[in-house]
């Protein structure tokens, strides 16, 4: 019964995104009023692209077929990609603009997804740090292992600059590269490559 149950909720489910799907997209074909970020190519034959306009969306093709459509309701600031979670595939982080739940003050957060089986899903919508982000980046180390930098905001109003690694299941700060620098400081810092 109760695997009868799921499959009919998975069944509903499936209906609902590809019709969810098909509406977005003849809205984006109708209005074309959007912009783009770069694309993530997740193997020889998927990508994913943000797609900014009206409804901001991650939409996920294999070989040029839409396959995966994920909507974003709120402001985007950034978008990279890496292997996060250091799994060997790509994953996405996408910076929003928003309030949550435990912090009613809108401010620049955090969201990863995955791609898997062709489907955009989200791997950590945990979308907080230690400190108000300003910016991130997808880095990669000396021994080519990937992670996330933060530009952030100090409670005295400078800048710290932190890095945060995949522990588990979310992010974890390995370690702050810089703390308590002015604004040009923290910019070079931030913005050059390691």
């Amino acid at each position: 019964m109760l695997e009868n149950s799921l499959n009919l909720s998975a069944t509903y489910l499936k209906s609902f995104l590809s019709i969810t799907a098909f509406i977005l997209l003849l809205k984006g074909c109708v209005s074309r009023e959007y912009d783009e970020f770069k694309v993530a190519k997740i193997n020889d034959s998927t990508e994913v692209r943000l797609q900014l306009g009206s409804t901001n969306m991650l939409i996920c093709t294999v070989y040029d077929s839409i396959t995966s459509i994920w909507p974003l309701r709120y402001p985007v600031y950034q978008y990279q990609f890496g292997d996060i979670n250091h799994n060997g595939n790509v994953d996405l982080a996408v910076g929003v603009f928003k309030a949550t739940r435990y912090d009613s003050i809108k401010r620049n957060r955090l969201f990863l997804f995955q791609v898997r089986n062709n489907s955009i899903i989200p791997l950590w919508l945990g979308s907080s740090v230690g400190h108000p982000i300003v910016d991130f980046r997808v880095l990669e180390d000396s021994h080519g292992d990937q992670f996330i930098r933060i530009l952030g905001l100090e409670k005295s109003e400078k800048y710290l600059i932190a890095d945060y690694v995949w522990y588990g299941f979310g992010l974890t700060l390995s370690h702050y590269a810089r703390r308590e620098i002015a604004t040009k400081i923290a910019k070079e810092y931030f913005y050059k490559d390691i």
